[in-house]
Order: C-alpha cells, then structure tokens, then sequence
C-alpha cells in the first residue's frame, strides 16, 4: 500500500513540472523500467529455464516484416514520429475522450486508455505486456494533465515522449551493426 501511495503521489507531483521536465522524467521511467523488468524476465528465463516465448513474442520478426525495405529516414519517421503521433490519438486521446462520458475520474480514463492502448499491440507476451502497459499509463498521464492546455499541446507533449522511447529500438535496429 505504501508503494501505491508513493506513486500516486509522485505522479500528482508531476503536474507541477515544466514541460520539457515532464517529458525528459516520464521518458526516463519508461526507459529505466523497460531495462529493469528486461532484466527480471531474462533472469527469469535463465535461472528458472523458462521458456523465453512466456516474456518476449518474435519482436524482431514483426519489426522485420514492418521495416522490410524501408531505409534509415523512413524507419525514423514511422517509428518516432508517425507511429506515436498515431497511438496518440487512437491509445490516449480517444479512449479519454470515450471514458469520460461515463466517469470524470483521473484514474478511471487513465486505466481505461492504458488498457485499450496496451491491447492495440496485442500480441504480446508477458513481458512486453507489462512494459507496454507502463508506458500506456505514463503516455495517458500526460495526455489527462495537458489536455487542459489543449488538445495538441497534450499530442504533442505525449508523441514526443513516445517518440523518444521507440527512439531507442530504432537505434538498435538501424544504427547498431549486427
């Protein structure tokens, strides 16, 4: 109980942040926490030998067969700029908008969005499910706090954190040899 009430008051916290702040910090924990649960399901993996398929689908796979042929600009623009702004709207900003005809509640419209936008990239395994599921809810956080700047600030501000975070595989992908 004392862990949920550190983050719920951290995240209250937040909402006194700058934005540039807000977008640098929430980019940090997704990032941090995607290595730590990273981390846990591998030594799951090796120390129990579990089958690897349980925490990751064929991510590489998939990425192979969306990224075929595309050369390194494209992949950076449909991978940190068109694919955000995208989930943005269809993960965040419409699940929020729906939800809040039936509850005004902060938490109701952020686990609302989170799980519908963890779903939009169903499959997944149990570790990409709970990677995914974090970031939908740090993403619907900013969304919920800066739509009361307006709309495509909070687009804005949410893309650009995602953006960053899908900046990471994408280096891997295109700008690490193999």
């Amino acid at each position: 109980m004392a862990m949920i009430r550190f983050i719920v008051n951290y995240f209250q916290r937040t909402e006194s942040y700058s934005t540039r702040k807000f977008i640098l910090e929430m980019f940090l924990i997704t990032l941090v926490t995607k290595i730590l649960i990273s981390l846990t399901m591998f030594l799951f993996v090796d120390v129990f030998n579990m089958n690897e398929a349980l925490f990751w689908a064929e991510l590489d796979k998939r990425a192979d067969s969306i990224l075929n042929g595309l050369n390194w600009f494209k992949a950076f623009v449909l991978i940190c700029i068109f694919a955000p702004f995208l989930e943005s709207l269809v993960g965040q900003a419409l699940p929020i908008y729906l939800i809040s005809f039936f509850s005004k509640s902060r938490v109701v419209q952020l686990f609302f969005s989170a799980f519908i936008n963890t779903m939009l990239h169903y499959p997944l395994a149990i570790g990409e499910l709970i990677i995914t599921f974090i970031l939908s809810v740090v993403l619907a956080w900013g969304y919920i706090i800066y739509r009361k700047q307006g709309f495509w600030k909070a687009i804005l501000i949410i893309t650009t954190i995602h953006g960053l975070y899908n900046f990471i595989p994408y280096l891997m992908i295109y700008l690490i040899p193999n």
